[in-house]
This record gives structure tokens, sequence and C-alpha cells, in this order.
């Protein structure tokens, strides 16, 4: 696919790309990221770094094992930065979790979390911190790490008292209450989950339309719960 003619193009192309990120079903994430990596090539071909950095770490729902050319995008971003830049911190960060997502490559996933957060705590950047261990705990529920995972999640609840970044906290509550869950923690596991819903009434309600899941998934927990099942 041929990069984007000019600038011009190219920011066309990105914001079209950002559009169909918000808009389309996980599913049709594809159709989305073609717009991105045109805008993406001719930012990096130009050596236009922070707009090349900007598409690379553009967010989406991803959907496990399907793999939508991202991980492949970030990759060649992280060989526009220095390796041990702020910058290369924020890209780690997003690598780590398409990796783990969408290309199943949990080895590679755990190392680019780890560059990531020596990172954050080397530039004592706690928000990059926060967000990397939201999205470092999906991915180990995803690899069945889940007492990692929790660990994890509970620390980056921890830091999002410190910042304002809903998504990040709810992600968080979220992870962990599936974690909690999965491990037969029914009680915590609902408490977390009923957080999560706060965090996102409580912010905007395009997290709110999240939310239902969690909701949903812990349904059978609140019955036992009311009915006085022993925990």
């Amino acid at each position: 696919m041929e990069p984007a003619l000019d600038k011009e193009a190219a920011a066309l192309l990105f914001g079209l790309g950002q559009a169909r990120l918000a808009t389309l079903d996980r599913f049709e994430m594809h159709r989305a990221i073609a717009f991105l990596r045109r805008a993406f090539d001719y930012y990096a071909d130009a050596g236009d770094v922070n707009r090349a950095m900007a598409v690379a770490q553009s967010r989406y729902p991803s959907r496990g094992g399907q793999s939508t050319g991202v991980a492949q995008l970030i990759a060649r971003a992280l060989t526009l930065v220095a390796a041990d830049s702020h910058q290369a911190g924020e890209l780690l960060s997003r690598h780590g979790y398409v990796l783990g997502m969408e290309e199943g490559d949990y080895e590679g996933a755990r190392e680019a979390f780890g560059r990531a957060l020596n990172i954050a705590q080397c530039e004592q950047d706690l928000a990059l911190e926060m967000r990397t261990l939201a999205e470092a705990a999906r991915v180990d529920r995803f690899d069945l790490q889940l007492q990692e995972g929790l660990r994890k999640s509970l620390r980056a609840i921890d830091l999002a008292r410190r910042f304002d970044d809903p998504q990040a906290a709810a992600a968080a509550h979220y992870e962990a209450s599936m974690d909690l869950f999965c491990t037969g923690e029914l009680r915590d596991a609902q408490g977390h989950a009923t957080a999560t819903l706060d965090v996102a009434e409580a912010t905007r309600p395009l997290l709110v339309a999240k939310c239902p899941r969690s909701q949903r998934d812990l349904a059978p927990v609140r019955g036992r719960l009311a009915g006085g099942a022993r925990l």
C-alpha cells in the first residue's frame, strides 16, 4: 500500500483513520489501520517523528488473535527514536499490548513492557508507568498469568488515584475484577467491577458504553452474593 502523496493527504488519512477507530466494530479495525498505515509511512519517510509517533500510538480495541499489522508499524516507529528515550517508552508500552493481544507473542510483550517500565521509572513518569501496567495486566490475563496480572492491576489502580486518566483506571479495575473472578475471589471481583462502572459514569459516555461487559461477565457473582453464597 502506497504512502500518502503529501502532508495534506497524510493529515486527511490520519483523521479518517482516527474516525474509523472510534466508530467501527473491533472486527473491522483493519479498515481503519489501512488509512493510518499510509499516513504513518509518509511521516516516517519524511522524518516527521512526532506525527509518526502520534499515528503509531493510536488507540483502539484489539481483538485477541486478530493481527492488524500495527505491531510492525510500531516496530518501525521505534527505529525513529533513541532506544532509551521517553518517546521509546510510550511506543514500547503500546507495542507490548499489541504484541500480546494481536500477535500472541507473550515473550515479546513482556520484554517491551519491561523496557517501557524501566524508562518510565528512570524518567519518573508515573502516568506512563500506570498506563503500561494496565495494558500489561490485560496481556497477562490472556496468557493466564492471573496473579501477575492482578499485581499489576492493583499497582495501576494505586497510581490512577494521582492522575486524571479514567480510561486507564477503568481498565485496571476491570482487569483486577476478571483476575479475581477467575481465581474464585468473587466478592473482591464484584467490588472492582462496580468501581469500573463508577469511574466510567463519572467521566464520559464512551467509557460507560464499554463497561457493561464487566457487569455482564460478573452477573453470576451478584446472584450468588444475593443468595448468601459463601465465597
